[in-house]
């Protein structure tokens, strides 16, 4: 649930409007609406303020994780009451220092490299040498992005305290089938939001492009906001016919197409057909109600590929949906 779906929620169920919380805790009406109308979530005192007066835990108001409960640790109180663009700590090296240890972490374990995760939190990459090198401190409004983003634990961030991700539950059953070929993943733990999912390096794709054979290797990844990972993989790009989009040796998460939804999709896909063929294309115009489907290369020299549905039999089709792992080059 988004920020401002929770905000709207607490204020149909104490019954107040934003002229009467303005009213109350001095914050403006217009930024109440703000907040309701848009994807801004509020930092610093607005923040406390809020919480303080529905009763609930800033933490939760944040990010919709954690305990709703009031509660909350008194060093992130003082933190953004102090100081919105910055750390209200005395020792803001050591934050900054863990901020960078959260980063190496999701970059050696879930292989999300600085250029990745500053894209997803709103910053420069040149920001994280910065503070590497000791330039530059990170603020909180950078620290509630990450927070947000990948669960990292504010408490940990700013204290050092308690484990670095967030407590967390996932919904994925313990097992799930990956299409038709008897693969098992979904297996997390409650303490972290990663997921281990079938992993299909190069040397696995000709067998995957059939039904009977069961995949053991398995890569672990966070799970994304808006995805969908019953039946997906991560699957290992070969060849250069997606660049730029997709070069060789990329790994990216797949998500498993009902065959009954073929005909809608459009865009990057992982298409398995025939014996034991699998081919990375992109689907520009979606054809297949008249019984085939045209395959595109993004690079210009790679041509492109026409299958009949019935001829061709097109076994399974999956969404290239964000990339996990991007060599250097």
């Amino acid at each position: 649930m988004e920020f401002k779906k929770r905000l709207k929620q607490l204020i149909d169920n104490k019954d107040v409007t934003p002229y009467k919380i303005w009213k109350d805790t001095g914050i403006p009406q217009q930024v109440i609406g703000r907040y309701l109308r848009s994807d801004i979530a509020p930092s610093g005192k607005y923040l406390i303020e809020l919480a303080k007066y529905f009763n609930i835990s800033p933490e939760w108001l944040l990010t919709g994780l954690g305990d709703i409960r009031p509660g909350m640790d008194k060093a992130f109180e003082e933190a953004f009451e102090k100081n919105e663009q910055g750390i209200g700590i005395e020792n803001k090296q050591e934050v900054s220092w863990r901020f960078i240890s959260a980063l190496d972490t999701l970059k050696e374990k879930n292989r999300l490299g600085y250029s990745t995760v500053a894209k997803e939190i709103g910053v420069s990459p040149a920001l994280f040498t910065e503070i590497r090198k000791g330039r530059s401190f990170v603020t909180l409004n950078t620290l509630q992005k990450l927070s947000e983003t990948y669960y990292i634990s504010l408490v940990w961030l700013l204290k050092g305290e308690g484990q670095m991700y967030k407590e967390y539950k996932v919904s994925t059953p313990e097992s799930t089938v990956i299409a038709e070929s008897g693969a098992s993943y979904g297996k997390t733990t409650d303490s972290t939001p990663w997921i281990d999912v079938p992993f299909i390096p190069l040397h696995l794709r000709p067998a995957f492009s059939g039904v009977n054979n069961k995949y053991t290797e398995t890569i672990r990844i966070i799970q994304q906001n808006g995805i969908y990972y019953n039946g997906g993989c991560v699957i290992e790009i070969d060849g250069d016919s997606m660049e730029p989009t997709l070069i060789n040796g990329e790994q990216v998460f797949c998500e498993y197409i009902d065959p009954v939804n073929w005909k809608y999709i459009t865009g990057p896909v992982v298409v398995s057909f025939g014996g034991n063929m699998m081919v990375v294309k992109r689907i520009k115009e979606n054809n297949l109600n008249n019984g085939e489907l045209t395959l595109y290369s993004d690079n210009e020299l790679g041509g492109k590929l026409t299958l009949s549905r019935e001829n061709d039999q097109i076994r399974q089709i999956f969404k290239v949906k964000y990339t996990v792992y991007k060599p250097i080059r």
